[in-house]
């Protein structure tokens, strides 16, 4: 598969090296900073808790199930199975953009010494885990379009020169993949056990998810 190696390579020097612009910059590693936006989906959380009712409930203890499943226990293991490096440790004159408050710190770094496992991306596989949770509990007609953050997160992480393009690819796929299954086995489970659980509460919500099996 000399052309996949080839192709992710090319992609991978097209977004890190030609897309540079100063708004891309500052965007790109700004969203793929987790010290940062830990704050926003803080008080998303805290909001879809506090006023979102029963599917606002549903998503936020889904989404950090999945999350706190899928991360550790699915992402990282694959990495560590894997043990691809990282572009700044593999390739010469990789550009490694990360975000200040002040403004965006570029870095031209080559062969970085260091292992950081590199396949598949976490940051895309958690995104996609929390959009797609999101979709399965409010339905894909009227939000689709929050899919494109985590394509969006997928162009960061190469960008700021932490992924190959199929390290993100294999994030996007494996996050979706566990994220169905675990919503699935979720709304499962509560379809067989909410009426016995908490019984005026399935009366009203016989299925977690919109695409769920309903009574």
């Amino acid at each position: 598969m000399d052309w996949i190696a080839t192709g992710d390579l090319w992609l991978f020097r097209e977004i890190n090296t030609h897309w540079v612009n100063p708004v891309f910059d500052w965007f790109m590693p700004l969203i793929s900073n987790a010290g940062v936006m830990k704050w926003p989906l803080l008080a998303l959380a805290l909001g879809f808790l506090l006023r979102g009712g029963f599917k606002g409930r549903v998503f936020v203890l889904l989404a950090l199930l999945c999350v706190a499943v899928g991360d550790p226990l699915i992402t990282n293991s694959v990495k560590h199975a894997v043990a691809r490096s990282r572009p700044y440790q593999a390739l010469e004159e990789v550009r490694r953009v990360s975000w200040h408050p002040s403004g965006a710190e570029v870095k031209i770094v080559s062969n970085n010494k260091g292992k950081s496992n590199s396949m598949p991306s976490s940051h895309v596989a958690n995104n996609v885990t929390l959009v797609l949770v999101f979709l399965f509990i409010y339905g894909w007609r009227r939000w689709w379009w929050l899919l494109f953050w985590p394509v969006l997160m997928m162009i960061s992480r190469v960008y700021t020169g932490d992924h190959f393009p199929t390290d993100t690819l294999a994030g996007f796929l494996l996050g979706a993949a566990y994220t169905l299954l675990m919503c699935c086995i979720a709304d499962r489970v509560w379809q067989n056990y909410g009426r016995r659980l908490a019984p005026k509460l399935y009366d009203k919500h016989p299925a977690l998810l919109e695409t769920g099996r309903s009574r």
